[in-house]
C-alpha cells in the first residue's frame, strides 16, 4: 500500500487482520471520526510476519478518547516501523500488552496530545512486549515503555530539536538541532546516513527528502523489498495462528495440531486464541531458519 492519500473513516483508515506486506509513502489522516481507543492505522491479534510500515504521515485521529496513530494492539507481533511522521493525535504510537519483535525506529513522533508512544496491557502479561525495540525517535510528548522494551539514542525533549516549519507540519530538521547526529546504525534502517552517525527522527539532516502521498501526474514505480535488520522475529508463523503453516510436523498421526482457546478472557492465554497441541509419540514441529546474523539472538 504505497504513495496514497487515505484519509476520512469513522473508525480504523487501515486495519491490519492478517499477512505480510508493506505501507509506505502514505499520507494517511483524519481517521476515527466516530470512534474511541483506535487507530488510523491498527492490528490486533496478527502475526505481521516482519511487515514494513515506513515513510508515512500518520496524523490528525478524530476520536474522542484513545485515539492513536499508530496502534499495535494486543498480540499484534513481528512488525517494522521507521521512518514515519506522526502528529496531532491523543497518542502517537500505542504498544498494548503482550506483543513480540516491534521495532520502532527513526520515528518523528511530535504534537501528540497525551504520550508520543504508551503501553497498556493486563495480567498477567502487563510488561510483556519480549523482543521489541525503541531506537533513534524523537518523541516530544510522554514516553511509556514497559521494563523489557530495549530503547536508545531517542531524542525526548522538544527543546532544541529545532524543525523547519513545525507550525506547517514541516519537521525536517533545521542546522543545531540536537536530533543530528545523536542516532545508532542501524543496518538496512539508517543506510546512508550523511554525517558522523545517523540522525534521530523520520529526516537524515542533510539527506534526501522525501514526499508522503499520491503524485498523479507521475505515478511512482515501486518494488517490493522485504525488510532486512537485525532483531526481527525469523520464525514463521511464530504464534500458530489457526494452522501449522511454514512447521514441519515430527509426527503424521493428526494428533500434534493447533487448538482453539475459548476467546474469554482471551487476555489470560499469551496466544491470544491459538496455541500448539502436541499429541503423543515423539510429536514436535520445527523449521529451517535462514537469515541469522552475526552477534544477534
Amino acid at each position: 500500500i504505497s504513495h496514497n492519500e487515505i484519509r476520512d473513516s469513522g473508525r480504523f483508515n487501515i486495519y491490519w487482520r492478517s499477512g505480510s506486506g508493506e505501507i509506505s509513502y502514505n499520507d494517511i489522516s483524519n481517521g476515527m471520526w466516530l470512534s474511541r481507543d483506535g487507530a488510523l492505522l491498527y492490528s490486533w491479534g496478527a502475526d505481521m510476519g516482519n511487515s514494513n510500515i515506513h515513510h508515512n504521515l500518520i496524523h490528525d485521529s478524530k476520536g474522542s478518547d484513545m485515539s492513536v496513530g499508530l496502534y499495535f494492539d494486543n498480540y499484534a507481533n513481528n512488525v517494522v516501523a521507521h521512518h514515519n511522521v506522526i502528529y496531532n493525535n491523543d497518542v502517537g504510537i500505542q504498544l498494548n500488552t503482550p506483543g513480540n519483535y516491534r521495532l520502532i525506529y527513526n520515528n518523528t513522533v511530535v504534537n501528540n496530545k497525551t504520550n508520543s508512544i504508551g503501553f497498556w496491557g493486563s495480567a498477567p502479561y502487563a510488561q510483556e512486549l519480549y523482543g521489541s525495540r525503541a531506537f533513534n525517535n524523537i518523541f516530544t510528548n510522554s514516553v511509556s515503555l514497559t521494563a523489557d522494551t530495549a530503547n536508545g539514542y531517542n531524542t525526548t525533549s522538544s527543546i532544541g530539536v529545532n524543525f523547519v516549519n513545525p507550525s506547517a507540519n514541516n519537521y525536517r530538521l533545521n542546522t543545531g538541532s540536537t536530533a543530528i547526529n545523536t542516532g545508532a546504525v542501524i543496518p538496512g534502517i539508517t543506510n546512508g546516513y550523511v554525517g558522523p552517525a545517523p540522525d534521530a527522527g523520520a529526516f537524515e539532516f542533510g539527506g534526501a527528502d522525501w514526499q508522503a502521498g499520491p503524485d498523479l501526474m507521475n505515478p511512482p514505480s515501486v518494488t517490493y523489498v522485504p525488510i532486512d535488520t537485525p532483531y526481527m522475529n525469523l520464525i514463521l508463523n511464530s504464534g500458530f495462528y489457526g494452522n501449522t503453516d511454514k512447521w514441519l510436523k515430527w509426527t503424521t498421526n493428526g494428533t500434534t495440531d493447533v487448538q482453539q482457546v475459548p476467546a474469554s478472557p482471551d487476555w489470560q492465554v499469551r496466544g491470544r486464541q491459538f496455541r500448539l497441541k502436541l499429541g503423543p509419540g515423539g510429536a514436535g514441529v520445527e523449521q529451517k531458519i535462514t537469515g541469522l546474523k552475526p552477534d544477534t539472538e
